[in-house]
């Protein structure tokens, strides 16, 4: 992923109305947008199935848009990358 890629994605996400957006949600949602192949991949479910009998305690919102998106605030990068 190269930089200007990642720029690119920030400035969609950090708008004007949305500046006051934790740093912590901010991550999650820019590594969600430059691996968005990987994301639409990913099944919610399986992800809530498999941190539910972990030990990992987990914040959960869920918010429809164009379909049903689960927005788990733990480190996704840690699913990602297994």
């Amino acid at each position: 992923v190269t930089c200007e890629r990642c720029f690119s994605k920030l400035k969609m996400l950090k708008t004007r109305l949305r500046s006051r957006m934790s740093d912590e949600y901010l991550n999650d949602a820019m590594i969600i947008a430059v691996e968005r192949e990987t994301s639409d991949n990913l099944d919610p479910e399986h992800i809530l199935d498999k941190y539910a009998k972990s030990s990992v305690e987990l914040v959960v919102s869920r918010s429809v848009t164009t379909k049903t998106v689960y927005v788990v605030q733990i480190s996704i990068q840690q699913y990602i990358l297994r």
